[in-house]
């Protein structure tokens, strides 16, 4: 469609050129239609939002310099396309993506220690169970020497929690590489304004967070606080449609194109016929 609109300016431009439309307000009214053909490329295939408001505030600023009232519904289209620009939500993509590339860089400087888990099993150190006959002395001591050997060879362990197994040693360089390409996907969904993949990956990363790393590690509660932060964002925006006005300026221009077009047509016949005896009357007094 751009293409297609593209080639319409080129075309307009060559026809006011051939009709000899060189006034200046012709040709700043051409310029002002090429800044909204480059506002409209701008924020379709790149979804540059300040760029495309800097150019229609430029075109607009050239019809004012036209000074033609018969302008003034385009003016009225620039203006509401300008204020739905600036009511986007304007995020920072470019500093989002630094981020996240120096999130994914810091992966290489984690100690390999912030990868175990510690042991959450608890040992419970159960009392020494009574004796029937609390007043035999030589009997307790007895028994507590065979519970002092028996606390040393038995080691008791509550089950009444989920047992997660430990991150071997050798396995950390697997997992920060699975973590980096998470993090990387979440990278190009950013690219592609993908705002559920771009979650999915984000809260996929936190969840090996939690599960892998040690959680009051400083490194990894920074990694995961940054993270956190960013995984609300909503990245894909609704973008207004801004053509109104760069059709509008099409029409104008090729309501011109017709005038200048019908006033070659329309010169009378007698203009034309003088025209002709005098370039006639040229030439015999050249040849005499």
């Amino acid at each position: 469609m751009l293409n297609t609109l593209a080639q319409e300016s080129y075309a307009h431009t060559q026809k006011l050129s051939d009709l000899g439309a060189r006034s200046r307000n012709d040709w700043l009214l051409a310029e002002a239609e090429y800044l909204m053909h480059l506002a409209n490329q701008r924020l379709s295939f790149e979804q540059d939002i300040n760029s495309a408001e800097a150019m229609l505030t430029s075109a607009d600023k050239v019809i004012a310099e036209i000074n033609d009232p018969g302008l003034i519904d385009i003016r009225q289209a620039l203006a509401a396309e300008i204020v739905s620009l600036q009511q986007v939500n304007h995020l920072d993509f470019q500093g989002l993506y630094l981020k996240l590339d120096a999130i994914i860089s810091s992966l290489d400087t984690l100690q390999q220690s912030a990868f175990l888990r510690k042991d959450s099993t608890e040992i419970v150190a159960a009392a020494p169970p009574t004796t029937p006959t609390e007043n035999n002395n030589q009997f307790m001591a007895i028994w507590s020497g065979i519970w002092k050997d028996l606390k040393q060879a038995v080691l008791i362990r509550r089950l009444d929690a989920p047992v997660e197994p430990l991150l071997a040693p050798e396995q950390d360089y697997y997992l920060k590489q699975n973590l980096r390409l998470m993090l990387e996907q979440t990278s190009l969904a950013l690219i592609d304004k993908n705002t559920a993949i771009y979650q999915t990956s984000i809260n996929k990363a936190l969840s090996w967070i939690d599960q892998y790393f040690i959680q009051d590690d400083k490194a990894i509660s920074e990694l995961k606080n940054a993270l956190i932060e960013m995984s609300s964002l909503k990245i894909d925006q609704t973008l207004p449609d801004i053509s109104k006005s760069l059709r509008l300026t099409k029409m104008k221009i090729e309501g011109f194109y017709k005038q200048h077009a019908l006033n070659k047509l329309s010169t009378p016949d007698s203009e034309l016929n003088a025209t002709k005896q005098a370039k006639e009357n040229e030439n015999k007094g050249s040849a005499l």
